[in-house]
């Protein structure tokens, strides 16, 4: 039997719609009938029970709950048969919260814990990074909430998280927080400034940024009450094809669903098909079939295919992802499944006589299939998704799918002290001869900005050396310096030495990359994470300044690498005849290729990198929209955001 239920959805499912009534609380010994109750239905129905986790130590964690039952209340009850139910190591056997959530959502992202959504009274907090949860950090906080988590791979356990994160009776009952009530968590803005808010009980709708009503929303947030759909991105010859729940629909079944795509492929030139299995929690494995059948009967279809997974990628999504790799040999782009590829499955759900608390149990063990075992299903090409790129409206792994098998390269985080990153993208790799910073403490070191040209390579008594070469300096000061990178420097990794009157300072490395876009932001404290673009008529992007489809747009960055003529190191980039780029980059607007018509420096500037690129024509690039640079050896620009109109 192919089948593997889904379990995140009925977890939400039943925790806001089929809760049990609490409201009288439960005597000692309805809860610890209750109890004996789980424990005989799990061992009746489950098929190994003990598979992970000795008969001995769950019988002595029964036991000791049992004993502690009359000391605590109903939330900390449910809370410990949470946790037991975790105990045995099976992702599909939980007992479903049945509490519901506080008005916050939160979101693990490359870049630490945020906030994804809120009530209104709580917009302080959106986009912002969550530091802290009562009495604890946001990782103890989750370190505390996945026990009552049911995984399998620290993947699922961070995706259920997110709910639980925002959870009171859970958050209080695992002594996140010292009582149940409102819940204070400490954030950080993009400025770095700390604050906090108490967070209780709302009725009111939550805010969900970016606004899906000015501006694209990626197409992976799309149409999730959808179980498939699909989108053809003309500009780079792509269906997307969304798996969203192994499950059928009324209209289209999925052979039928297959079959539109197929007889679309014949109207349209493709040249690439997505399957986006990222938001899929599974159901009947079997669903997928017909797409099976088609992709082992067109061998030139298979060769277009590229595939996504995520962290919430569990059960039979995980079967049917790898199914796709393993029988076809296909790309799996993006983080490591949620699900395990041999787990147990095919659940029924068991519900205890007194609370009506609702349990998952699995009866049937599935092993490996296609040659995958282990906890996880792990991507071809491993990608993070970073809160810039979540809250630019960005979707990097549809983009590194549309390039496939060129390899996608974000902007590497770079950290310590000091810190040495583009200047642009504040990421590394830098490239010879674009700008790049340095960001640590210098103290002694006067704020001090360059005011002519060429630029020298002392500034206010510091200097800056890139494998022994003095680098031009664009400004200095006790925090952050700025600088080009000599034209000499080789790719790979470069030694950066910094002194101040001779003495010195800091030392440190940084990835030096043949051309890595960066693209400088209008303001960094801006959520939304404006790019320095121009419109045709020279004015920067904005809610009132917007660009129109089909005009060319400038953009500005830095980190070009090669160009048709040297420009010595610290002077400004001639005007004629124009220092162009040897290799043209890609450029990516609201998810759409647009045509390049000039690369090179900017005349009059040094390692400023302008792009002119013609917005493309297509009518989902309106509002706002996420625009990156891919360099033609795959190291993307950060995502910045413009509006079209």
């Amino acid at each position: 039997m192919t089948r593997r239920n889904k379990v995140h959805s009925a977890i939400v499912i039943v925790a806001l719609l089929c809760a049990p009534n609490l409201t009288a609380a439960m005597t000692a010994a309805q809860w610890q009938a209750d109890l004996q109750s789980l424990v005989t239905q799990l061992e009746s129905t489950h098929p190994d029970l003990f598979f992970h986790i000795s008969e001995q130590d769950f019988d002595a964690a029964v036991s000791n709950l049992n004993q502690n039952i009359p000391q605590l209340s109903d939330d900390q009850i449910t809370v410990a048969m949470m946790q037991l139910v975790t105990m045995i190591g099976d992702a599909h056997t939980a007992l479903y919260s049945p509490f519901t959530p506080l008005p916050i959502r939160v979101r693990w992202l490359s870049d630490g814990l945020y906030v994804n959504a809120a009530a209104p009274q709580y917009s302080q907090a959106l986009g912002a990074q969550v530091i802290a949860i009562g009495n604890m950090s946001a990782n103890q906080a989750y370190g505390a909430v996945s026990t009552v988590i049911s995984h399998e791979n620290d993947n699922w356990a961070r995706e259920m998280s997110e709910t639980y994160l925002s959870t009171a009776e859970i958050l209080a009952s695992l002594g996140v927080t010292s009582a149940p009530g409102p819940v204070t968590y400490t954030f950080q803005d993009l400025t770095g400034a700390q604050f906090q808010l108490q967070v209780a009980p709302s009725s009111a709708d939550l805010l969900w940024p970016p606004d899906s009503t000015n501006g694209q929303v990626p197409l992976w947030r799309q149409n999730y009450s959808l179980n498939y759909w699909y989108q053809y991105l003309p500009t780079t010859q792509t269906i997307y094809l969304a798996y969203n729940r192994c499950e059928e629909m009324a209209d289209p079944s999925f052979t039928d669903f297959v079959n539109q795509v197929l007889a679309f492929m014949q109207q349209q030139p493709v040249s690439h098909v997505v399957v986006d299995l990222r938001n899929n929690t599974g159901g009947d494995s079997s669903v997928f079939q017909p797409l099976l059948d088609a992709l082992a009967a067109n061998p030139a279809l298979r060769q277009k295919v590229t595939a996504i997974t995520g962290q919430a990628t569990f059960s039979s999504g995980v079967m049917n992802a790898a199914a796709l790799a393993g029988l076809f040999a296909l790309p799996l782009i993006g983080q490591a499944s949620g699900g395990a590829v041999t787990s147990y499955g095919n659940i029924v759900e068991l519900t205890l006589p007194n609370s009506g608390l609702v349990v998952s149990c699995s009866t049937e063990y599935f092993p490996g299939y296609y040659g995958y075992t282990g906890d996880s299903l792990l991507p071809t090409l491993p990608l993070g998704m970073s809160s810039a790129d979540y809250f630019a409206r960005y979707d990097p792994f549809l983009q590194a799918a549309i390039l496939w098998p060129v390899e996608y390269q974000a902007p590497r985080a770079v950290s310590g002290s000091p810190g040495i990153a583009n200047a642009a993208s504040f990421g590394a790799p830098v490239s010879a001869g674009g700008l790049a910073v340095v960001f640590g403490d210098f103290p002694g070191v006067s704020s001090t900005l360059a005011t002519s040209l060429p630029l020298t390579t002392q500034l206010a008594g510091v200097q800056v050396k890139v494998n022994g070469v003095a680098a031009p300096l664009l400004g200095v000061g006790p925090k952050q310096i700025s600088f080009q990178v000599p034209g000499v420097t080789a790719d790979g990794t470069a030694q950066i030495a910094i002194t101040w009157s001779d003495q010195q300072m800091a030392t440190g490395t940084v990835l030096v990359g043949n051309s890595s876009p960066g693209i400088f932001l209008t303001d960094s404290f801006d959520l939304n994470r404006p790019g320095t673009v121009l419109t045709s008529g020279n004015q920067v992007t904005s809610t009132t300044v917007r660009a129109a489809r089909n005009d060319v747009i400038q953009i500005f960055g830095t980190g070009a690498g090669p160009l048709t003529q040297t420009v010595a190191d610290g002077t400004p980039a001639p005007v004629s005849p124009l220092a162009r780029t040897l290799l043209l980059p890609r450029v990516f607007i609201g998810g759409e290729e647009a045509v390049v018509e000039f690369s090179g420096l900017a005349p009059n500037y040094v390692g400023l990198w302008q792009i002119n690129a013609r917005v493309p024509d297509v009518a989902t690039v309106t509002g706002q929209v996420p625009v990156v640079v891919v360099a033609p050896g795959g190291y993307a620009s950060n995502a910045v955001t413009i509006w079209v109109e």
